[in-house]
């Protein structure tokens, strides 16, 4: 198993294709991770990320009706 802040490259050896074994901020999770610009892209795993961003957990949430993509009220 990588340690933490391993670096590999993927596919191709340049700067642009690498990535990072990270823990997430929220969970610990570890996981590859893609760096863009020398910066971590993800700094929490799907299902954290997914849970911060839902209803009224959310920080823009000021109450009222949640819309699904095809324009649905969500119950």
């Amino acid at each position: 198993m990588p340690e933490l802040g391993e670096v590999k490259y993927n596919h191709y050896n340049d700067d642009r294709h690498k990535s990072i074994w990270s823990a997430c901020i929220s969970c610990g999770k570890e996981r590859w991770v893609p760096i863009r610009g020398n910066k971590i892209r993800y700094l929490q795993c799907h299902p954290c990320s997914i849970a911060h961003h839902h209803m009224e957990t959310h920080p823009s949430w000021k109450g009222g009706k949640l819309y699904d993509r095809n324009g649905y009220i969500q119950i």
